[in-house]
């Protein structure tokens, strides 16, 4: 059960990390506990958000040009 738990997370971790590769916008992890796994999602939400999004807004300006 506890395998099963941790496995969900990793999907679900993987599922995201591609959507915010994708340069999605939206894409954000649910921080459901405020355990490691839980932790750890919200430091990539974090990492996501004002290192990546902020700090390189011309990327912003790439996509829309698509």
């Amino acid at each position: 059960m506890y395998a099963k738990s941790i496995k969900n997370h990793v999907v679900e971790i993987k599922s995201v990390t591609n959507q915010m590769m994708a340069l999605d916008k939206k894409a954000r992890l649910e921080t459901d506990s405020s355990y490691e796994i839980g932790q750890l999602k919200a430091q990539i939400n974090d990492l996501y958000e004002t290192h990546f999004l902020i700090r390189f807004p011309i990327l912003n300006l790439k996509i829309k040009r698509f």
